[in-house]
Order: structure tokens, then C-alpha cells, then sequence
């Protein structure tokens, strides 16, 4: 049995604290209980994703939508489902008459504690364009489920990272079939 160490902060941020307990080093989040991953589908069959500039990879990345939860003062409190729906609507300008929790689980054990929820939306109902808060710059995807390989392979092309949640998400969709 291995033993355990101490745990070391070795930085804290606004956002991550890095740590280490022996050799191993990783990090754990200062701000939200957790990632809520939103798998969206409009009623004409076409996913709902979101591109943005990620300064860590130095690239745009196609993403499902996705937020922290709880990681504000006035959203402490939230569910993960109340905060994917806030999420969902900051993001993409829609709403879902119904979310469902679908699973969870780590983002990258061996890195981070982060745990990842992924919530699917039904019944959306488009209330603003989405974009993203302040700091964000939001480009809203709406990719038809039928050639949605195609799609992600030419964002590709382009030069765009592709989150393999989404592949993840289209599981979650061929389920819900």
C-alpha cells in the first residue's frame, strides 16, 4: 500500500491551486465544484457546439457547451443542473424546457480533480445569440447530426481543436434514440 504524504500547495491562483504530495503533482480547482458538459440537440437534428480561443493550447477549439458550476458568489449554491442550464443559455442563447443528468465522472484523474457532468438538453427554446459572457468570444456551431463527422473533420482542416467530448455527447445522443 502506498503511502500517503502531506499534500504541498505550490501555487494558488484565482482559479487553480497546484499541489504535491510526494512525486505527484496536480492541480484542483479554488473556484466551482465542477464542469457541467451540455449535449444539446435543436428539433432539426443539429448538435449545438461552441468555438472559442483556448490561450492554454494557443488555438480556437470546437467544444460542447460547457461551465463551471458554483464558480461565482451568486451561483455558489446552484445545482449542476441549474448551473448547465446557465451555462447553456450564456453560451449558446438557449434554453432546455428539460435537462437531464446523464453521467459523471474525472476530467483527467491523473492531473486534476475536476469531476465532469454531462447533462443533456431537450425542448430548446432560443432566447439571444449566446456568445458568452465578457471574457469570452463565443462563435455558436449548429452541426447537422447526419454528417456531423464531416463537420469535425473540417473544422479540423481549418486548423480548429476538436474537444473529444463531443464524441462522448454523440454517445449520449445515439442512447437517447
Amino acid at each position: 500500500m502506498m503511502k500517503m504524504t502531506e499534500e504541498q500547495i505550490l501555487y494558488e491562483g484565482d482559479w487553480l491551486r497546484f499541489c504535491r504530495r510526494g512525486t505527484f503533482e496536480y492541480v484542483r480547482r479554488v473556484r466551482g465544484r465542477a464542469a457541467a458538459i451540455i449535449i444539446a440537440m435543436t428539433e432539426d437534428q443539429h448538435v449545438v457546439l461552441v468555438e472559442q480561443y483556448r490561450h492554454s493550447m494557443d488555438c480556437s477549439a470546437l467544444e460542447l457547451p460547457a461551465g463551471l458550476v458554483g464558480d461565482e458568489i451568486v451561483t455558489k449554491e446552484e445545482t449542476i443542473l441549474e448551473g448547465a442550464q446557465r451555462e447553456l443559455l450564456e453560451e449558446t442563447g438557449y434554453e432546455a424546457t428539460r435537462m437531464h443528468l446523464m453521467n459523471y465522472g474525472p476530467a483527467s484523474s491523473g492531473l486534476s480533480s475536476e469531476l465532469m457532468y454531462f447533462c443533456y438538453a431537450e425542448g430548446l427554446v432560443k432566447r439571444h445569440e449566446g456568445g458568452g459572457d465578457a471574457t469570452e468570444n463565443i462563435i455558436v456551431h449548429h452541426a447537422p447530426l447526419a454528417t456531423i463527422h464531416d463537420y469535425l473533420a473540417s473544422a479540423q482542416a481549418r486548423g480548429v481543436s476538436i474537444d473529444p467530448k463531443i464524441y462522448l455527447g454523440l454517445y449520449w445522443i445515439g442512447q437517447r434514440s
